[in-house]
């Protein structure tokens, strides 16, 4: 049996597993997402869709993609050293986690550009030889 916890009256909070797994029975399935919510009970009209943009399922075309949660991305991160920075192993430690990240995000990106450049044929990277 699935928590819901209430803090409102007229309001239900799920658990993120079961909205995941909601979302990709959606997914799987090919139902329609207001067939799923009457099946699992879901009376927000719009629940599966708000939780599947929360939980980052982008849809692309045909097909829908997973992002980091929104919660997740951080554009500018202000890094400031933690205690005992001064010793130099743990700020190399702290400056190749942050340069995975980057990387990451980098892959990320150039993803979202072959998605667009595929699906939508849209040129967006700057093709050779122009000015």
């Amino acid at each position: 049996m699935i928590e819901i916890t209430k803090r409102r009256e007229s309001a239900c909070f799920y658990p993120e597993a079961f909205k995941r797994q909601v979302i990709d029975e959606h997914l799987r399935t090919g139902m329609p997402k207001a067939w799923v919510q009457k099946k699992h009970g879901i009376r927000a009209k719009s629940a599966i869709l708000i939780w599947m943009r929360d939980l980052g399922y982008v849809p692309v075309g045909q097909r829908t993609i997973i992002l980091p949660p929104k919660r997740l991305i951080v554009l500018e991160e202000k890094h400031e050293p933690a205690e005992g920075a001064d010793d130099p192993q743990q700020r190399i430690e702290q400056l190749e986690r942050q340069l995975e990240d980057e990387r990451l995000r980098s892959e990320m990106y150039l993803r979202m550009i072959e998605i667009a450049e595929t699906e939508y044929e849209v040129p967006i990277r700057k093709k050779p030889g122009t000015k």
